[in-house]
């Protein structure tokens, strides 16, 4: 199938094996692949007494009486139900969201991106954005050329309609992915921002395909990164053929956000932002 992609496994199963997952996967094990070491699953015995183990995970327990206190900071601004009603604000972000923006490819989604911290800087309503931000806010571009990064850093700066120092953009596109995620890792340290942004979060593994490559990713890389408490905007192109976000990385993001903003192109002058997926609170 030339418009299906296909991981490094499959590929092995279908030319070697027929199509037969567990006889591919039975020869590779057979070869050395894969985890053969399975002492990180067994069941680990308690070392304390039942208090002691209730009162290491306190803090991880449910309490009716111990709700999260979480305001939206981020709003999507629509005109009121008749000409004279004002206009209402719909809440999209909050602090510590992961917020992933999908969009085809060439869809405009710097665009809407841009409008979105544009508005986090000015504190004013840009292209329907409202969004109050209170901390630094760091841009991680994986794709661009220097020429486009540096346009689309400079449309923020007119659109917010000033230049501020607490808005750190870096250009990755020349790292590896390794060196892309050690590098976000030293800046957000160092800047403690309240939103990220990465265009071209696909860039930072070497397959949305991998299954295994991607949980990791998320679980440990990208969480890890969102208990920092900023509001995180992860860019991830969607499917030709069927619309969905690409590979096993959009897979495992789909399970972790807090909601996804799509971003449509309708015509060269307009773009249709929708929210979807959102957790039902």
């Amino acid at each position: 199938d030339s418009d299906r992609g296909y991981s490094p496994y499959r590929s092995y199963a279908i030319l070697n094996h027929g199509g037969d997952f567990k006889k591919a996967a039975s020869a590779l094990k057979k070869d050395g692949y894969g985890v053969t070491d399975q002492s990180e699953y067994i069941p680990v015995q308690a070392t304390g007494t039942a208090d002691e183990v209730f009162t290491k995970y306190e803090h991880l327990r449910f309490s009716i009486e111990k709700r999260p206190n979480v305001d939206f900071n981020m709003f999507v601004v629509q005109p009121g139900r008749t000409p004279l009603s004002p206009p209402v604000e719909y809440g999209v972000a909050f602090e510590g969201a992961l917020i992933p923006v999908v969009c085809k490819q060439k869809s405009r989604k710097t665009t809407v991106l841009t409008a979105i911290i544009a508005a986090a800087i000015s504190g004013k309503e840009v292209c329907g954005f409202v969004y109050r931000n209170e901390g630094p806010i760091v841009w991680f571009d994986t794709e661009q050329p220097s020429l486009y990064f540096w346009t689309t850093q400079w449309r923020i700066c007119v659109q917010a309609g000033e230049v501020v120092p607490w808005l750190y953009s870096y250009s990755l596109r020349s790292l590896d992915p390794k060196a892309r995620r050690a590098a976000i890792d030293e800046i957000v340290a160092a800047v403690k921002p309240s939103i990220i942004v990465i265009d071209g979060v696909a860039d930072l593994i070497t397959s949305v395909n991998s299954e295994e490559e991607c949980k990791v990713f998320v679980d440990q890389w990208l969480m890890r990164l969102a208990a920092t408490g900023a509001t995180i905007f992860p860019v991830l192109h969607l499917n030709k053929s069927d619309g969905q976000m690409s590979g096993w990385l959009g897979t495992m993001l789909g399970r972790k956000s807090d909601g996804t903003l799509q971003v449509d192109q309708e015509d060269d002058m307009s773009v249709d932002v929708s929210m979807r997926d959102a957790r039902a609170e």
